[in-house]
């Protein structure tokens, strides 16, 4: 937790946020809000709503029913709970609620629709010179301008509020340093991972705030995913289960994202059992998908055709790039294409693999995002079975950094090979085997082996690592000292504070002390330390 919450309300004609109680006459009123922030700073957001939405409901007088509606729909946006949040706004149309702040609130619900994807980018009306800092608008507009694959406008539209970091309306936190997630989303979808992890600041403080408390954990999600792309498990891992449990502990809904690439990032360990339980805990939720984007169904997806489920893999992939085409998401079809085209050439199903090649297409006609070309240019290589494009793609994908997407583009390159000329497939097939070798993903080999093998070609085994690679010999000095501190149950930057090292570097310490000690989480290490030190 990061210290109490900040129980304000929409910014005044002044510029400072208007006090929650508006009067003395609201004794009772106060001490509604005081309970319902100590429910939500134990992270029991859902019964902070429900109290203060109890307490609008029998309000005596305008002024308390205004007061309480408005916290209500601070914690129904922090939990996720838009049509609760919409219902608190709608509640504030009918009161005498101050024009500044009813505007406010207005603008908390058309970002709540750009936030759950629900209107169509091409809806949306030219900003207003008010609207130019992180505003509830000003981000909707970004938001929207993303979503309909402007990823470089949007990125300049969100540099150009947090340099601002001026106006009374900012409270999505333009002053915080956890704002920065905005720039390292529209980072990440334009340029590719390793920019986006070039550009995110090491610290950042917290930001009490109730509307904008999800956005550290939102932040480290997207981090973590940022380092999973590069190869980096062991950093990603840390990542995202930090977020998960800075998620849960502020009652944050907004991390369905998070939840789909820790699964996928489990799969790529072996760990389907893992995957599976994180999905189905999330789905019992029932959350709304960040910005819409399908991206649990799509996991999903994955693991099913993991698990052997065939038909279950094809209907969960073809519905997720239904659902995507239909609501527009097009970063999201554009960066997801070559997996859905691998789901569709799996299932046989090259119809839908047309389509998938198609509506790329269209979507990347309205796009600029120069990192997603190579997304693009490899469902088309698959699509038209070209091995040579393929190539090209994986080239372009390293030029940015992104590794998984890599590996993918040369696993795709020698299937797309093994037809026509088995020499090329295995020559491709080694580099994928290389790169999955050292990304630490059996999945990718498993899966490469038995497509190849299906065929004609059986590939050998691998030959040449060393096991000094491995094991707590393998270990540097600093590594093995970072681990034991990991055991101590030191925090990232309690460890750098202590070896006077930056916590970037605790996290690569880390990451390879995971990788050579075989553990795929921070928990797992600190076990295995736990256990060798007792042994002596």
């Amino acid at each position: 937790m990061h210290g109490s919450l900040r129980l304000e309300g929409p910014p005044t004609a002044g510029g400072r946020p208007a006090a929650v109680g508006f009067g003395p006459d609201l004794a009772n009123v106060e001490e509604v809000l005081a309970h319902a922030a100590t429910l939500a700073d134990s992270g029991r957001m859902l019964d902070a709503r429900e109290l203060t939405r109890r307490a609008a409901s029998v309000a005596d007088g305008p002024d308390a029913q205004i007061a309480l509606a408005f916290m209500a729909m601070a914690f129904s946006v922090i939990s996720a709970q838009v049509d609760d949040a919409l219902d608190s706004i709608r509640l504030l149309d009918t009161l005498p609620t101050p024009p500044e702040s009813l505007a406010w609130a207005r603008q908390c619900g058309h970002w709540l629709l750009a936030v759950t994807g629900a209107a169509k980018p091409r809806d949306l009306s030219p900003p207003r010179p008010a609207d130019a800092g992180i505003t509830a608008a000003g981000a909707a507009h970004a938001i929207w301008q993303l979503l309909g694959g402007d990823c470089v406008g949007a990125l300049g539209a969100f540099d150009a509020a947090l340099e601002s970091r001026a106006g009374p309306g900012q409270w999505l936190g333009a002053e915080a340093a956890a704002a920065s997630a905005w720039s390292l989303w529209a980072t990440r979808s334009a340029y590719g991972p390793a920019l986006a992890i070039a550009r995110a600041p090491h610290e950042f403080g917290p930001d009490t705030r109730i509307t904008n408390r999800w956005l550290g954990p939102f932040r480290q999600g997207l981090l973590a995913e940022a380092h999973m792309a590069t190869g980096d498990l062991g950093i990603a891992a840390m990542l995202f289960d930090e977020a998960l449990v800075e998620a849960e502990g502020i009652g944050s809904g907004w991390m369905s994202s998070a939840v789909a690439d820790r699964a996928l990032l489990d799969l790529h360990l072996g760990r389907l059992d893992r995957a599976g339980e994180r999905l189905d805990a999330w789905a019992a939720r029932a959350l709304p998908d960040l910005f819409g984007f399908p991206d649990i169904e799509l996991a999903r997806a994955e693991l099913h055709r993991l698990r052997g489920e065939d038909e279950l893999a094809h209907a969960a992939a073809a519905g997720a790039f239904e659902l995507a085409a239909r609501q527009e998401l097009t970063p999201w079809v554009l960066a997801r294409s070559p997996m859905l085209a691998r789901q569709a050439s799996l299932s046989h199903d090259f119809g839908l693999l047309r389509q998938i090649a198609a509506r790329t297409e269209l979507c990347w006609g309205a796009a600029h995002a120069p990192a997603l070309e190579s997304a693009v240019l490899l469902t088309r290589a698959m699509a038209a079975g070209d091995h040579r494009l393929a190539q090209r793609a994986a080239v372009g994908f390293q030029s940015t950094g992104d590794l998984i997407a890599e590996t993918m583009a040369f696993e795709e390159a020698s299937y797309l090979a093994a037809r026509t000329d088995p020499d090329v497939s295995r020559e491709l097939a080694e580099r994928t085997l290389e790169l999955a070798e050292r990304i630490g993903s059996v999945t990718v080999s498993h899966r490469l082996r038995s497509r190849l093998r299906a065929l004609g070609i059986v590939l050998g085994h691998r030959t040449g690592h060393r096991d000094a690679d491995r094991g707590w010999e393998s270990l540097t000095a600093r590594e093995l000292a970072v681990t034991m501190l990991v055991a101590d149950g030191l925090t990232g930057p309690k460890i750098a504070s202590q070896l006077a090292i930056s916590p970037r570097t605790v996290q690569s310490h880390v990451s390879h002390a995971m990788s050579k000690l075989g553990v795929a989480t921070r928990t797992e290490l600190a076990a295995v330390a736990i256990r060798r030190r007792a042994r002596g």
